[in-house]
């Protein structure tokens, strides 16, 4: 690319732009985002709910968001996240959107594999050739949802399409705590693709659509930032749930501290327990992964939900008129125009 792409130069020098970055605005919506997450990831895991950090990172987050929306509002000029964009409510509601589906895809990207170590034997390999179904489901429907989406010019059924179906594969996966069948494994899993897969494309589209041409780079950027926000908070909201039941279920059961501290440490350790304690290490495990399904049900729901809040914006499936053709409509008119000047002057 570097050798081969030749891009125009552009204009000004690179102190001016820098000067226009809005560094405040970066920096305070980097602090909000490490003090939500941080202490969500930190929580009922490495320190207690209640512990004085914890309760020092959300209480930090408050400040910290409000002078990002008061150096948005008021300070820059150029400003990471401008205001009226928030007025606009199909980019609002596809940044929620994006929220939500980076909780549901990432969560099933984190946790189906040690689902498939801990509960099914398989080895890290295996589980990763297990999640196949997933992304096959996920290839196919992102590429006949973006066919879609250039031939009709309708975004909204392929969001509406695809996050009914995540849904419905999230509730799915509740059957795989109960059967070790490959079939129904596959099923599930290329069904949770499918969902996923049109959410790829047609995201992106609605939300180019529903802004103008200047702020285009502005809401593809924030698009994959809400959507990666999205997916730290799934799998930390998730981990926490998960780590706080698995905690609670070893200690009221028969396994014995340094057991039960093993499973926590290391899940890839389970293997190589006793034989008399694995079974209930796994059993405990599996109501833990199923609470981290109960849990993504929801998230899928309000990612389905938000879907009746946005409104149509036709697209233009036309081709635009090339180059060539715009150069001979141009060189018609300036005959055209010659000519009737030449008419002027003869009269």
């Amino acid at each position: 690319m570097a050798v081969m792409l030749k891009l125009p130069r552009p204009k000004g020098n690179v102190w001016e732009k820098l000067a226009t970055i809005d560094w405040a605005g970066t920096f305070f919506m980097a602090t909000t985002t490490v003090f939500l997450l941080l202490p969500t990831n930190l929580g009922g895991n490495m320190f207690q709910w209640n512990s004085p950090l914890v309760i020092t990172f959300y209480v930090l987050s408050i400040p910290s968001a409000i002078a990002f929306l008061y150096v948005e509002a008021k300070h820059a000029k150029q400003p990471v996240v401008p205001p009226y964009l928030w007025k606009n409510r199909n980019v609002a509601t596809l940044f929620c959107l994006n929220i939500f589906m980076g909780m549901t895809f990432w969560t099933l990207i984190f946790y189906l594999p040690i689902y498939f170590q801990i509960i099914e034997h398989e080895s890290a390999t295996a589980a990763g050739l297990s999640m196949i179904p997933l992304e096959a489901g996920i290839f196919i429907a992102s590429n006949v949802g973006g066919i879609v989406v250039s031939r009709f010019g309708k975004y909204r059924p392929g969001i509406f399409f695809g996050t009914f179906l995540s849904a419905v594969g999230i509730c799915l996966c509740l059957l795989l705590a109960g059967t070790s069948s490959k079939a129904i494994q596959v099923v599930v899993l290329f069904i949770c693709g499918l969902g996923i897969g049109p959410l790829f494309p047609c995201l992106i589209v609605g939300i180019q659509a529903s802004v103008e041409r200047k702020d285009l780079a502005t809401v593809s950027a924030l698009h994959n930032f809400f959507r990666m926000t999205g997916s730290g908070f799934g799998v930390a909201i998730n981990g926490a749930l998960f780590q706080n039941q698995l905690k609670n279920g070893l200690a009221s059961s028969n396994v014995p501290q340094d057991i039960a501290d093993i499973a926590i440490s290391s899940a890839q350790r389970i293997v190589g327990l006793p034989i008399e304690y694995r079974g209930s290490v796994e059993t405990i495990y599996l109501d833990s992964m199923k609470t981290v399904f109960k849990a993504t049900i929801p998230m899928a729901a309000i990612m389905f939900l938000l879907t009746f809040n946005l409104r149509h914006i036709r697209l233009n499936t036309k081709p635009s008129a090339s180059a060539e053709e715009a150069e001979t409509k141009m060189t018609e008119e300036v005959i055209n125009e010659k000519g009737s000047l030449d008419q002027k002057e003869a009269l």
